[in-house]
């Protein structure tokens, strides 16, 4: 499944990259306010370049802040390409939109009025187009959307007219945008061009009279697919170690994905926790992130659909029929919760360790029950029946029991000791446990569990690293939960009230680790605005050594992360934490990735793709306690671990389709779970 992909035409994420390796010097490259996108895009979209907080507007309420329309090659105002076929044409996208203003629906919106090559063919998809541009389309803004004013207007500045013809006897008497000027500008806005007909619109294209070429990865001028020497080392590309060579997303994610197939027992299910540690236990939240990974296998088509079943299947019927009950040993879990970690060979609460039996780590689990529920939708026996067991294996957790504090919920139990002495307050990782408990139609808490939850929020709201946000330390809290759950738009009164929400929230988070990695407090080895990521993730071991002049305390595996409250950073990076975060800002993480695998892809990045973690400043004469420490490289993990490759792996697949957080939109639990929880606005204001 190594896919290295030279052909620019196919992946959005393409452009993106090809823009990002531009040098500053060139001028369409300057980016004054380091939001990542550069002020001359910002000046013709109409966004402010001395405006940081425009990054994560979204002018056409599209779902997409104003960074992933810059790096998807889309207008943040809109496109008048209403059929999605990279034109804009009078007699399709035209006639589309003054059909629509005239009111039209059904067959007589898009009769005749759809190109060949359209990608947006049924009434739905051209009706949502539209509608997404909302006042976008109000050409001489007066506040009204009218045919024979704002439609007439576009339709011939799509026949070409942009002399005074274009406005003529065009607008509103109660007009306020009235001069050819302004009215051009306004339109140049939703019309982006591609010159060259290459699947990319100019803005993004370094070659934009080329349709042969988008990009040049070592700058010198000559396109990537012209190019034997992409990285202009000095060695043929045929003759060089592919870590020097892009690493596409496709790739990235065909690896990660199967660390889960084939590692993960095919009869049980299990997933381990690590891998390729001998002794390791498979972790229940691993096997949440497996059951999601299946159908990105299959979308994908690194699988069959079948296989996919197949698999699905056999973990949740091994889930429901391993044994339940209060002792310490012999049993899986209590209460439909399961124990964190369990034995690879049996599925047993794993009795090497005190392990608790985790409410967390349930949550994720039953995230990907659920997900394989909303996702075999098919009307097969064996669909039917996953459908069964997912609805079966929820039912049962009982959320109410692990409110030991009731409103809130218990990290967890164990049976010699009972509850664990600490609940669950925001904010963290922990969203997911509340929104499914309160969605549970068995044994649900009540709406007071989240107003409890959030009690606590404003002890981690604050400036981090020059940006004020919703923190908490190691980025897999603002991830986790944002795998199954689309939180664009949708609010509770919380971020209501700070006039944000959750999504953008982990965009800012993402952004101030960064930024952190820049200033780079505590001069580790290698930090940069395109190498950085901090989480919970493996570490060199628990030393205490000197490094620049003092000492220095360094971990194995451990939670690091910057934020108001809490902070902890021995040097260590770690993939997930930047792949982990694709949905939410791919104009930084990605290049980042792209850099930790052209600079260390031969220590770090293997058959599953990344390693989990490593630190270029640990380079001492110690034993580690797992990896190895290469000479004037530093410390390299040795293992994958589960929890950390299911982000990558996902969150990458809802940057490039949102097909997870689509299939759990229509997940009756997750949606009331919300609803109880205050949520509201965006997609759960529409109809299931």
């Amino acid at each position: 499944m190594i896919i290295i992909n030279k052909q620019p035409l196919t992946l959005f994420f393409s452009a993106f990259l090809l823009v990002s390796w531009i040098s500053i010097s060139d001028e369409t490259a300057i980016d004054t306010d380091a939001d990542g996108m550069p002020d001359l895009w910002e000046t013709q979209y109409g966004l402010n370049p001395q405006n940081p907080n425009d990054a994560y507007s979204d002018q056409d309420s599209d779902g997409k802040n104003a960074l992933a329309e810059y790096t998807q090659g889309s207008a943040p105002s809109g496109s008048l390409d209403i059929d999605g076929d990279r034109q804009h044409d009078a007699l399709t996208d035209g006639l589309l939109i003054i059909r629509f203003l005239f009111g039209l629906t059904e067959d007589a919106l898009t009769s005749a009025a759809i190109s060949p090559q359209a990608t947006n063919t049924s009434n739905e998809q051209i009706l949502s187009h539209i509608q997404k541009l909302g006042d976008q389309i109000d050409i001489d803004a007066n506040g009204q959307t009218d045919a024979l004013t704002d439609g007439l207007t576009i339709l011939r500045y799509l026949f070409d007219i942009k002399d005074q013809n274009l406005i003529d006897k065009t607008l509103a008497l109660d007009a306020n945008r009235t001069s050819l000027e302004k009215i051009v500008s306004h339109l140049e806005r939703l019309k982006p061009e591609d010159i060259d007909n290459d699947g990319v619109y100019d803005p993004f294209d370094l070659f934009p009279n080329d349709p042969q070429e988008i990009g040049d990865f070592d700058l010198d001028g000559i396109g990537n697919n012209s190019d034997t020497d992409d990285d202009n080392d000095g060695i043929a590309d045929s003759q060089d170690n592919e870590t020097k060579l892009p690493l596409s997303l496709d790739r990235l994610q065909a690896d990660t994905f199967d660390y889960f197939w084939q590692t993960t027992d095919a009869q049980t299910g299990l997933a381990p926790d690590r891998y390729p540690t001998s002794w390791s236990p498979s972790s229940i939240a691993a096997i949440g992130f497996a059951l999601t990974a299946y159908p990105v296998g299959v979308e994908r088509q690194y699988i069959s659909r079948q296989q996919a079943v197949e698999r699905s299947l056999n973990t949740l019927n091994f889930l429901w029929q391993l044994p339940m009950g209060s002792a310490n040993q012999g049993v899986a879990g209590y209460q439909g919760f399961y124990y964190h970690f369990l034995g690879m060979d049996d599925g047993l609460r794993f009795d090497e360790w005190d392990v608790e039996l985790s409410t967390v780590d349930t949550a994720l689990l039953m995230a990907g029950v659920l997900f394989a529920q909303s996702y075999f939708s098919e009307n097969t026996a064996q669909e039917q029946q996953i459908r069964n067991l997912a609805d079966q294996l929820y039912r049962r957790v009982n959320w109410q029991w692990a409110q030991n504090n009731n409103p809130l919920i218990s990290h967890g139990w164990r049976p010699n000791n009972g509850f664990i002495s600490h609940d669950w307050v925001g904010y963290n990782e922990a969203m997911l446990v509340y929104i499914l408990a309160l969605g549970s139609p068995t044994h649900a808490v009540e709406s007071d569990a989240w107003t409890a939850w959030t009690a606590h929020y404003e002890d981690d709201w604050g400036t981090s690293n020059g940006i004020e946000h919703l923190t908490m330390a190691p980025l897999f809290g603002h991830q986790y939960s944002h795998i199954w759950i689309d939180f664009r738009h949708i609010q509770d009164q919380y971020m209501a009230d700070k006039n944000s929400d959750y999504f953008i929230n982990s965009s800012k988070a993402v952004y101030a680790q960064r930024q952190y990695a820049v200033n780079n407090p505590q001069q580790w080895q290698g930090y940069s605005s395109s190498i950085w990521g901090l989480t919970a993730c493996d570490g060199p071991g628990n030393f205490n050594l000197p490094y620049n002049g003092s000492n220095r305390i360094f971990r194995a595996y451990s939670a690091r992360g910057t934020a108001i409250n809490h902070s902890f950073d021995d040097g260590t990076i770690a993939p997930t934490a930047v792949g982990g975060s694709l949905a939410f800002a791919p104009e930084i993480t990605l290049p980042a990735l792209q850099t930790m695998y052209a600079h260390y892809g031969e220590y770090l990045y293997s058959d599953y793709g990344f390693l989990d973690a490593f630190n270029p400043s640990f380079d001492f004469n110690v034993q580690p306690v797992n990896g190895q420490i290469i000479p004037g490289k530093g410390w390299f993990g040795s293992d994958y671990i589960g929890i950390d490759q299911g982000p990558i792996l996902l969150m990458a697949e809802n940057l490039r389709s949102e097909m997870i957080w689509e299939v759990m939109k229509t997940n009756p639990y997750i949606r009331l779970g919300l609803e109880k929880a205050g949520f509201s606005g965006g997609w759960l204001e529409t109809t299931e």
